[in-house]
């Protein structure tokens, strides 16, 4: 399985169970990854330095429809700003 991935902090464990896992931290680059269909998974930080995670996932479920998406929140990122609150963004 190839992980496409956003959370760093999942790297290790996902690895360690056999996955290639890739990495990055701009929307434009997970574009490019799922507009050339790589990845089984992707796992996707609610706060990017670009954007919110949570925004992108309808608009990649539109081009691969049966893609998991699964969003999380690392730590780091949890503020008062809203942004990275998944109950205010859901």
């Amino acid at each position: 399985m190839t992980t496409a991935l956003c959370a760093p902090c999942l790297n290790v464990p996902l690895q360690r169970d056999g996955h290639t896992v890739r990495t990055t931290g701009r929307s434009k680059v997970l574009w490019d990854w799922v507009d050339a269909g790589e990845g089984d998974l992707i796992i996707t930080d609610v706060v990017m330095p670009d954007g919110n995670g949570l925004d992108l996932v309808p608009c990649i479920r539109e081009r691969r429809p049966d893609l998991p998406i699964p969003c999380c929140q690392c730590p780091q990122h949890a503020d008062d700003s809203g942004q990275g609150n998944p109950k205010r963004s859901l």
